[in-house]
Formats: structure tokens, sequence, C-alpha cells
């Protein structure tokens, strides 16, 4: 039997994967750990708890949902706009 792909079906391990990571605010990417990435969901450059949820949220109601990357960033451009985090932003390292 031939493998199959579907883009209407959920990824459901990346979404479980997904699930297990907590918020964790850094600067740089690089700052933590590569092993941490496993556990830890960041945003180089998000230096706000609250707005690190919201993207992490968005991302999993959009792959629950089976949405495109491009639908998801459409989907996500008021809530960071709502941040004051949208197009050319300063960010000062905390």
């Amino acid at each position: 039997m031939p493998i199959g792909l579907s883009f209407e079906t959920p990824p459901l391990d990346a979404i479980a994967h997904h699930e297990a990571k907590h918020p964790e605010l850094h600067f740089d990417y690089d700052e933590i750990m590569h092993e941490a990435h496993h556990r830890a969901f960041t945003v180089a450059k998000v230096v706000n708890l609250d707005l690190l949820g919201d993207i992490q949220e968005s991302l999993h109601k959009a792959q629950v949902e089976g949405k495109s990357f491009e639908h998801w960033k459409k989907d996500l451009a008021p809530t960071l706009k709502s941040y004051g985090w949208y197009g050319k932003t300063e960010v000062v390292n905390p």
C-alpha cells in the first residue's frame, strides 16, 4: 500500500511536540542550549510573556486546524499589531 500525504490532516506528532513545550523568553535564539529547544517554546526578540503565549497559542490552533503557514501569519498579524510588535520594530536586549 503506497504511503499517502494529505495537507488536510493535522500533523499529530508535531502538535503533540508543540503542546509539551513551555514558553520561555530569550532575546536570541541561541541563548538556550539546543537540547532546551526541545522543551521550550521561544521566539527570538519576543520579550513579553503574554505575546509569546499568544503566538504559541495561535500556532497550536493553526496546526490543529491544518492551516498553512501563510494563513497563520495573516491570522497572527492583528495580535502582533495589538502589542505594537508588527513591521519594523526596535527591541532592546533586556
